[in-house]
């Protein structure tokens, strides 16, 4: 399982300086996202992904299993 966590506050009113940065994600196993954080890229998994807190996705999102969120997840 691959997990990617960012560090900060999930809070809305944060300064954008806290939001945890990635080009793109990509993984054979399930993937765990905790933002705060923007994805510059994608975000590809072979089995599934979870997305918990904030998170800003700007390329497509693929998986071969479950998708779930639990926060904000915002698609560009």
């Amino acid at each position: 399982m691959s997990e990617h966590y960012a560090s900060g506050s999930t809070s809305a009113y944060a300064a954008s300086r806290n939001v945890k940065k990635s080009k793109s994600i990509k993984s054979e196993d399930e993937i765990n996202v905790q933002g705060p954080l923007e994805v510059a890229g994608s975000v590809q998994s072979g089995r599934g992904i979870n997305f918990q807190g904030s998170i800003s996705v700007r390329g497509p999102i693929d998986a071969y299993g479950n998708i779930t969120t639990n926060g904000e997840l915002s698609c560009q």
